[in-house]
């Protein structure tokens, strides 16, 4: 922050000018939450200014420290952080507002007494109809009446992503002390893997009715997918 002459930038403004100044991080301890600067003419850190990191690795460490300590030393400057001012943003899943037309929108609010519930397709009987109307009844059985069931029947591939992202957003909600720039950053993959996530339904087959009576692998409307030929 800089004093501003009188009539430099305007004739009706006096005050101070605020600007940000940057280099590049040479050095990061993570455990003693300390960095290492080797320019140190370009920022004039004292103890108590407020230092933004930009650029981190997938973002985990961007957000704004207070300095602690500074240590000037021969070739670099240590800055020692302390107290912590992150500015962190989730995502939300996607809601659908009264005014945007959207006829297709099955689940305007995602987060009222909703619950989604995602079931592998390949596994055995899963890919039966038949046997999915009978396992989603039962669900619908005992869940509680309020509660509305988001039931998705996904591949294996789409699963492997998910239960990634699920299990690294467990993980880092679990532990006792939060990073909650970690925490953001792993519920908002978390959230977009979700929205990407499709029902899976099993391949059908044309086939003359009058010789086959089962129906079995027959094209129905909104359970069937075109196999290959």
């Amino acid at each position: 922050s800089e004093d501003v002459p009188v009539g430099y930038l305007h004739p009706n403004i006096v005050g101070n000018l605020s600007y940000m100044k940057g280099t590049a991080i040479t050095g990061l301890s993570a455990s003693s939450l300390s960095l290492k600067i080797n320019d140190t003419e370009a920022l004039s850190i004292k103890a108590g200014d407020e230092v933004e990191i930009r650029g981190s690795e997938n973002g985990d460490n961007d957000g704004r420290y207070v300095a602690q300590e500074i240590i000037d030393l021969t070739t670099h400057q240590e800055v020692i952080l302390s107290q912590v001012e992150m500015e962190v943003e989730d995502d939300l899943l996607d809601i659908v507002l009264e005014d945007e037309d959207c006829d297709a929108c099955q689940i305007k609010d995602p987060y009222t007494c909703i619950a989604s519930i995602i079931l592998p397709h390949w596994q055995g009987r899963f890919d039966n109809m038949d046997f999915r109307r009978f396992f989603e009844k039962q669900l619908r059985f005992e869940a509680p009446a309020h509660v509305f069931l988001n039931i998705c029947w996904i591949s294996c591939e789409q699963m492997t992503e998910f239960e990634e992202k699920y299990k690294a957003w467990l993980v880092e909600n679990a532990k006792k002390v939060k990073d909650y720039g970690k925490l953001s950053a792993r519920l908002n993959e978390l959230i977009e893997i979700h929205g990407k996530l499709r029902n899976v339904y099993p391949s059908g087959t044309l086939h003359d009715c009058e010789e086959d009576e089962t129906l079995e692998n027959a094209i129905i409307l909104d359970n069937s997918v075109l196999g290959n030929a």
